[in-house]
């Protein structure tokens, strides 16, 4: 993308922000930061960057318009093994958060 010579400035930020978007490492450290206060290195080898990853796929396959067949056949949400990746990625995803948090309560708790 060009920028007039005006906009140096925001070129080379344009420049910095596609780069570190482009690195989940990157990303995964700012969202942590900012979300959870977390202050450790956070690499896209971290497993808990690993499993955010694995949620937002998820997520974004969901979300995803006649991705299931239960979209178009809705008694199927009713069959015990229909389903079981999204549960068992729900109860994964909602594992983490909580975990999450509760390190959050306790860095409160050791504050006051």
């Amino acid at each position: 993308m060009q920028f007039p010579k005006c906009c140096a400035r925001v070129s080379h930020c344009y420049t910095v922000v596609s780069c570190s978007l482009a690195d989940r490492s990157y990303a995964a450290a700012t969202s942590m930061k900012i979300a959870y206060g977390k202050t450790t290195p956070t690499s896209a080898t971290d497993p808990e960057v690993i499993r955010i990853v694995e949620g937002v796929e998820r997520l974004r396959v969901a979300l995803r318009p006649g991705e299931y067949m239960v979209d178009s056949i809705p008694a199927l949400k009713y069959l015990p093994w229909y389903g079981r990746n999204l549960r068992d990625g729900f109860r994964s995803t909602r594992e983490l958060f909580t975990e999450q948090l509760s390190r959050i309560k306790k860095q409160l708790v050791s504050v006051s």
